[in-house]
């Protein structure tokens, strides 16, 4: 006889497996629904466990509060138990806000990593910051130059990604500059922007140090400029690359072979990225950047790319798809696909809908993802009803022609289209399948998953 345990009777480190697992994955709303089940559980839950992953993103100002007055009640050691926090919601914190959220960050002693929108609000004191001893990741955007001046130059970071919002030159003795250093040997990921590069340039000399981060696996200089910086000795380990617009200051200095031949995925510009396989780089990913409709750029030419290939996204930038009748051949174990349509008017691409389906069908595809520019002038409502129909049209027909497909995302100017395949199983064991609509978060979470399953 097999008997059932209940969550609440297993050993406390089985449960906190499960848990951990669900605060992973994003399953803030399954861990509550866990913690209303009982009091016993909502004591195994609440807080160590939900209040673990924080992120608001597009929330309103009651759920905010709401969460800072639970971290800053008397007695409550939630703060304790925040891991991740995330605040990258369009709306700007009034002033009793960012003196509530100031005071809760006071009590995340455990935090391991940061992601804020913008850093200026809350202005996060020094002190607040150096009590951070086990951050690890810390993402920010649009911050200030008062911001950057804050940064502890003691903490060990795997994850640095800086957008800046003005001019930064990183140096040796800038803020940046020696969290960088302090950080050499456990980075991983370092994404900066809209910033200057002069570590190891000559107006920068230093003749002891030596500037190298040995273990960085991703990299993304969107927007970076440099006078002098040898890429391929500087970050030695880099697989991941995006250097949509990377441009050398004065030496007219170009990404050296060695480097781009070791690339696994590449995001970019068409020619960095067709610079990357002429230098026989096995991609796995590709991610074809910019362009517009009246700036279109050179199409990538199919017939070279690699049949390592997993993950593709591109530009197209007219009416004519006879390149994708070769795609499965060249690459035939492609499983993600995403293609952006560089068209005047959006509803342009529709007949592009409808002949893209043939060629895609020999693929493997998990996850279609189509869009239209975000230039593209939208049509009235006249052609609104059209667009609906063609958008269920053409997941019917994706459905049916591409039988491993598991997500499919159809993106205009003014809306986006998400489902996702749902696998049903009667009484009898008889398994049917179909497509369901999704919120547009949802999609961008599977779309993200099934893009870096490469």
């Amino acid at each position: 006889m097999v008997t059932q345990a209940s969550l609440s009777s297993l050993p406390y480190d089985v449960f906190s497996v499960i848990a951990r697992d669900m605060v992973t994955s994003g399953s803030q709303k399954s861990l509550l629904q866990l913690a209303l089940a009982s009091r016993m559980m909502c004591g195994l839950v609440i807080p160590e466990f939900l209040f673990a992953r924080n992120s608001f993103q597009d929330v309103g100002p009651a759920t905010f509060t709401s969460f800072c007055q639970r971290i800053n009640a008397r007695g409550s050691m939630a703060g304790n138990a925040v891991r991740h926090f995330e605040y990258t919601s369009c709306h700007p914190l009034s002033h009793s806000q960012s003196a509530e959220l100031d005071d809760a960050m006071k009590k995340f002693r455990n935090v391991q990593s940061l992601k804020f929108w913008s850093m200026d609000l809350p202005r996060i004191s020094k002190e607040v910051l150096s009590s951070y001893h086990c951050l690890r990741s810390i993402h920010l955007t649009s911050c200030m130059p008062a911001s950057l001046a804050t940064l502890p130059d003691f903490w060990e970071l795997h994850v640095l990604s800086i957008q800046y919002g003005g001019g930064y030159t990183i140096t040796p003795d800038s803020a940046l500059g020696k969290v960088l250093i302090r950080s050499q040997k456990s980075l991983k990921e370092l994404t900066l922007g809209h910033m200057r590069w002069q570590l190891g340039s000559p107006q920068a000399v230093s003749t002891e140090m030596d500037f190298m981060w040995p273990n960085v696996h991703t990299l993304n200089f969107s927007s970076l400029k440099f006078d002098h910086l040898d890429f391929a000795r500087t970050f030695p380990s880099t697989r991941v690359f995006t250097s949509p617009h990377v441009r050398s200051g004065s030496d007219g200095q170009i990404l050296p072979r060695e480097f781009l031949a070791r690339l696994e995925s590449s995001e970019g510009s068409g020619d960095v990225i067709r610079a990357a396989l002429d230098a026989g780089a096995k991609l796995r990913r590709i991610v074809q950047c910019g362009g517009s409709f009246k700036a279109p750029g050179t199409p990538l030419d199919f017939e070279k790319l690699p049949s390592s290939l997993r993950s593709l996204h591109v530009v197209q930038t007219d009416a004519h798809l006879d390149r994708f009748t070769h795609l499965s051949s060249v690459s035939p174990h492609l499983q993600f696909l995403c293609v952006t349509f560089n068209v005047n008017y959006d509803h342009e691409a529709i007949p592009m809908l409808e002949k893209l389906l043939a060629p895609l069908s020999h693929l493997p595809l998990k996850h279609l993802s189509l869009n239209v520019n975000h230039d593209a002038r939208p049509t009235g409502p006249v052609l609104r009803p059209r667009l609906l129909q063609s958008s269920n049209a053409f997941l019917e027909s994706a459905s049916t022609l591409i039988p491993t497909l598991e997500a499919l995302t159809v993106g205009w100017p003014s809306w986006n289209f998400c489902w996702k395949r749902v696998v049903d199983r009667d009484a009898d064991g008889v398994v049917s399948c179909r497509f369901d609509q999704t919120s547009w978060a949802d999609g961008c979470t599977f779309k993200k998953l099934h893009d870096l399953q490469y």
